[in-house]
């Protein structure tokens, strides 16, 4: 995938994501961090994109799962405490 076309798939694993949490998080998110925090990391496969975004969400996280064409192409987890994310994503490198 292009630069640009991952960029745009995070954009909108991250807006997803954030409409998924609840207006607590949202609001937490929104005074606490004025703007937040964004990582975006990379994954060996779509398989392992789709392991995390599943495991984030059996630990209740706000997540998002962006697919084109029926290819998982990003995944959006949060807002939510870097220590509850830092788990699922300690193994990944930044893109």
């Amino acid at each position: 995938m292009t630069a640009g076309k991952a960029a745009s798939q995070a954009g909108h694993a991250f807006l997803d994501s954030f409409l998924n949490a609840s207006y607590a998080d949202q609001d937490s998110y929104r005074l606490k961090h004025i703007g937040g925090t964004k990582v975006v990391l990379g994954v060996d496969s779509e398989a392992r994109l789709r392991e995390i975004y599943n495991n984030a969400l059996k630990l209740g996280l706000p997540a998002s799962l962006i697919e084109d064409d029926g290819i998982a192409t990003a995944a959006g987890i949060g807002p939510a405490p870097r220590n509850m994310i830092r788990p699922l994503t300690k193994r990944l490198s930044l893109m």
